[in-house]
């Protein structure tokens, strides 16, 4: 598969549960090159606060490493490893911090293009069934709350 269809795959993935919600997919160059996959709740700036989307609700992040001389026309290799930096939502705080992180369950998975797909695919429902669940119970933060009950469909 062809970097340009996993990005679209995965794009459509994210959307299935995240409708007007930004996912960005990548090829990162530093020593060497990796696809990066960044997920947010967010659509763009003008949804998080003070318009830095390093301040979205969502800190979910991953990583597959690729040989150095990979081009964006390439096939994808057929054994990539699909490496979490992150995967945490920002939650109403219980005690005096800005925010509680709450953390969403992955696998790490190694596997073709496919494979990784089809996790990354379950991760998203998990996701979006961890936000589901903070928005129900009332414990996302006032920064974001108008945002989630604008996107979260129960």
């Amino acid at each position: 598969m062809k970097f340009k269809e996993f990005k679209e795959e995965v794009k459509k993935a994210y959307a299935k549960r995240f409708h007007n919600s930004l996912c960005e997919v990548y090829i990162f160059k530093c020593i060497g090159r990796s696809l990066c996959i960044t997920c947010r709740f967010a659509e763009n700036e003008k949804e998080v606060p003070f318009g830095i989307m390093e301040n979205d609700m969502f800190c979910a992040s991953m990583s597959i490493n690729l040989p150095d001389n990979f081009g964006d026309d390439d096939d994808l290799p057929e054994n990539m490893v699909l490496e979490w930096q992150s995967s945490c939502i920002k939650a109403k705080p219980e005690g005096w911090l800005a925010y509680d992180a709450v953390k969403v369950p992955y696998r790490k998975t190694t596997g073709d293009a496919k494979k990784i797909i089809k996790a990354l695919d379950k991760y998203f429902q998990r996701l979006y069934e961890a936000t589901a669940k903070l928005f129900e119970e009332g414990k996302i933060h006032d920064n974001f709350a108008d945002l989630a009950a604008r996107k979260i469909v129960r």
